[in-house]
């Protein structure tokens, strides 16, 4: 019904005057909203307002538009499902002509070769360039958060430790099926990789039936280790000293690293196996009604210091990778250097950039991401074997919850009882 009554109020206005903007929830300088309506209207002479909508799972974001037609304008799935959307037909270009015309630069250029040769593996797939469809915003990997009063950093080298019975009911882990699922194949492969017999973006993209037979083998396996699964709150469990261990979006670990309560100390890691490297892109759906003003959208936000500042809302690398950027994210006061190069060139070699600000991972990192690949026609198999793993023997607080709460009433019911049998007796 929201919905409805939103559609109805966004077809009383003239369509070109309305910008339809879905992403995360969390996920960017609000404050930059009346900064584009105005900077829109300056440079084109047409007014423009955005109306701004949020989601917690991208794939509803993706239901929305694939199954309901949504006429989203702007949308910022992750790469997974950038891949979804080309193979369906549902982007639409992205178009520079007419700001270029007007003297306006195009700021998307400014994104890293690092991102654009990954999402470039689409492209290449169903023979396009992607990045005339998606748009690199912001980026991450999959890292372990640890509390080292509990966890012994040598113990989270390997993805080993979600196997290991001594963190039983120990573990949270983020509720993102296809970033475990890319961990856990990875780690399946691992020797493989090693002694060269394929590559880890090669065996992110296997999906045949006995590799999902391995993945829920393992997922059995990890299952008495988990005590939860999170969306959002693990973060503020890790910080505050609450839980062990957490698997869960390194700009997450971080944010916990950088809130830890007193006495509470905590380190990132990402496993010897390597990891998943997602990327969130702006695109345009199939059935956007605003081309025009998504385009001037997705180039605004990719202004550099447009970058910057959601970069310190959410904590997440920014995919631009402008000189620029690199300069204003500079702390001289900083002794220790971060090796960017892969992301901002030679420059980046000893970046004297502060980590517990902006969670970029390390060159050595690096080597051992694999970009997600979309599950294509085995997505209900995957959803099945997800739901089962969730619903089936895992350490819910829930369940521990309920527990404990028919202890206490049965030992209430039970002193109840004997009271009133004594008082009887008497």
């Amino acid at each position: 019904m929201l919905w409805m009554a939103c559609s109805f109020s966004v077809q009383a206005e003239d369509r070109q005057q309305v910008l339809r903007v879905a992403n995360w929830v969390d996920y960017m300088d609000l404050d930059l909203i009346p900064e584009f309506e105005e900077w829109y209207y300056h440079t084109t002479g047409e007014k423009i307002r955005v109306d701004y909508n949020t989601y917690t799972m991208p794939d509803t974001m993706y239901y929305q538009v694939a199954n309901e037609h949504y006429d989203y304008d702007v949308c910022c799935p992750p790469e997974y499902l950038v891949e979804r959307m080309m193979r369906h037909n549902l982007l639409l270009p992205i178009d520079t002509v007419d700001f270029l015309s007007r003297g306006v630069p195009n700021w998307m250029k400014g994104t890293a070769a690092f991102l654009d040769d990954a999402i470039q593996q689409y492209g290449d797939v169903y023979n396009v360039h992607s990045k005339t469809y998606a748009v690199p915003f912001q980026w991450g990997t999959t890292s372990v958060v640890f509390n080292t009063k509990y966890v012994k950093r040598e113990e989270v080298e390997s993805w080993d430790f979600l196997f290991n019975s001594k963190f039983k009911g120990k573990i949270r882990i983020k509720d993102a099926f296809s970033d475990l699922f890319t961990i856990l194949t990875l780690y399946s492969g691992y020797k493989d990789v090693e002694e060269g017999r394929i590559s880890r973006n090669q065996l992110a993209g296997n999906l045949t039936n006995e590799n999902l037979a391995l993945i829920r083998d393992l997922l059995e396996r990890m299952r008495p280790q988990i005590v939860g699964w999170e969306f959002d709150d693990g973060k503020e469990r890790m910080a505050s000293g609450e839980d062990w261990l957490a698997v869960t979006w390194n700009g997450d670990g971080q944010w916990a690293v950088n809130h830890a309560g007193p006495g509470v100390n905590l380190d990132v890691i990402v496993p010897k196996e390597g990891s998943d490297l997602w990327v969130d892109c702006w695109v345009i759906p199939s059935y956007a009604g605003n081309v025009k003003a998504a385009s001037y959208w997705i180039n605004f936000m990719s202004q550099y210091e447009h970058a910057i500042r959601c970069m310190k809302v959410t904590n997440w690398p920014s995919a631009i990778a402008t000189p620029e950027t690199l300069k204003a994210l500079k702390d001289s006061t900083l002794k220790e250097t971060i090796d960017l190069s892969y992301f901002f060139g030679p420059d980046g070699k000893t970046a004297h950039i502060n980590p517990l600000i902006y969670s970029y991972p390390d060159n050595s990192v690096v080597g051992r991401l694999a970009i997600m690949r979309d599950v294509g026609d085995r997505m209900e198999d995957v959803r099945d074997i997800w739901d089962q793993i969730k619903n089936s023997g895992v350490h819910h607080e829930s369940m521990v919850n309920w527990l404990v709460g028919a202890v206490v009433l049965l030992i209430i019911l039970v002193a109840v009882a004997f009271f009133w049998w004594k008082k009887k007796r008497q």
